[in-house]
């Protein structure tokens, strides 16, 4: 008799997750510091900027917005990935063949990881490390997270121009590659998974325009991503969403010339691009509308971030400085006497009260628990709650049996919200309790 629910859908009948929007965009810091990337750690507490003016890695807190630690460089960075589970902090240079490697604790630095060539741009897999480099057709090169040393090389026949653009998806198990500056712009996702990356499709010659410059790609799910190209995706100056799975367009923002950066912000709503000096443009990407665009120093390279989208990271070629974009709404804890049970595939009623209202008495001491007595249907199990009334949900607290039990408690999750109960969407979170 297995008991445990190993994969649970909790539906919200509810609005879906937002912040409030600002009247004007500000300026809360900046720094003397440029360079072409920027990121942040998975909890967004910190900005951490490859200084290229001053040869430095800046570490901003988000929360303070002042420089808490200054790593000074033996050359100039290009970009820098974040390994929390093994706590260091990766730096690309054009001057090293290798990886500048820091305790992600104490900030001192460990011995390099070295590398065939020059990296360019760096993200972290779940056993692997991907890394572009600055020379021309050298492929991505793959190195042994844990072990710490370069394994191979790899392209499967998509044409590696010097200076590519590499994203990974939230779950870690594609891989996305886009050239810059080559034209036609090329992209190719590849499964990492397995022992050897495979390239699962890369875009047909000449179908995403030409004159590649970034790629973002969505941070919640990884269901698509954008390649900002000089020339413009479509007939004219534009910027697709296009579906990782098949390069499918779902729509375009139409930035006019030339569109040279792209971000997704973790709201799952708000994109960023710049096409023009000293502007970021502001997009809704399930609209495809542009809802505002707000002032910047000097020409923006790359964006980030964090504090609930709220706050956003801007790297260019005059300064970092992070902006303002959104209220930050601090969330009150709803009126459960208020809802009610819309739907759920199981519970046990027969042998104990598992009932399916018990996840949301408000008694730590009940549970719901799946059919076990007569039958146990196999996961996944799906919970839909009606609110009572509109909300905005920005998080969910899930807690498990408290008898010292370990059967009934949910392992994986993926949480819907909707207006009316019938069109769901997407999942807004997914992971594992």
């Amino acid at each position: 008799m297995n008991k445990f629910v190993k994969h649970l859908s909790i539906a919200l009948l509810a609005s879906s997750i937002s912040q409030a929007a600002l009247s004007e965009v500000t300026k809360v810091f900046s720094v003397d510091a440029t360079g072409l990337q920027v990121t942040t750690d998975s909890q967004g507490r910190y900005f951490y900027v490859p200084d290229q003016k001053n040869n430095r890695l800046l570490i901003v807190g988000s929360t303070s917005l002042t420089v808490e630690q200054t790593i000074e460089l033996p050359s100039t960075p290009t970009d820098v990935a974040i390994d929390e589970d093994n706590e260091k902090i990766y730096v690309t240079s054009s001057d090293f063949s290798g990886l500048y490697t820091f305790n992600l604790q104490t900030y001192l630095q460990e011995d390099p990881l070295y590398l065939p060539e020059a990296g360019y741009e760096i993200v972290i897999g779940n056993d692997d490390i991907f890394v572009t480099t600055f020379a021309r057709s050298s492929g991505i090169l793959r190195v042994d997270r844990d072990l710490g040393y370069y394994k191979d090389t790899f392209s499967e026949s998509v044409f590696t121009y010097k200076e590519g653009a590499v994203e990974i998806t939230p779950d870690k198990t594609k891989l996305v590659f886009a050239n810059r500056g080559l034209s036609p712009g090329t992209v190719g996702v590849y499964d990492i998974t397995g022992s050897n990356p495979v390239l699962l499709i890369k875009n047909g010659h000449g179908d995403l325009g030409s004159n590649g410059q970034a790629l973002s790609i969505d941070p919640i799910n990884g269901a698509y991503f954008s390649y900002a190209v000089g020339g413009g995706n479509g007939t004219g100056y534009s910027i697709a969403k296009i579906n990782i799975e098949d390069m499918s367009w779902q729509g375009e923002m139409v930035t006019g010339p030339y569109p040279r950066a792209v971000h997704y912000a973790n709201d799952g709503m708000t994109a960023y691009t710049n096409e023009v000096e000293g502007e970021v443009s502001v997009w809704d990407h399930t609209t495809f509308e542009l809802t505002d665009a707000f002032a910047v120093i000097g020409n923006p390279k790359d964006f980030v971030d964090v504090q609930s989208s709220t706050l956003l990271g801007v790297i260019s070629d005059e300064e970092f400085a992070v902006y303002q974009v959104k209220e930050l709404v601090v969330p009150q804890e709803l009126d459960q006497s208020l809802w009610s049970l819309y739907f759920v595939d199981s519970e046990e009623i027969a042998a104990e009260d598992g009932a399916a209202t018990n996840a949301f008495d408000g008694d730590r001491n009940t549970f719901w628990h799946t059919e076990w007595s007569n039958s146990s249907p196999m996961p996944p199990h799906e919970l839909q709650i009606d609110l009572g009334q509109p909300y905005e949900v920005s998080s969910l607290i899930y807690t498990p049996r408290q008898d010292g039990a370990t059967n009934g408690r949910i392992g994986d999750y993926e949480i819907y919200v909707s207006a009316d109960g019938l069109s769901w969407g997407a999942a807004v979170a997914t992971g594992a309790f």
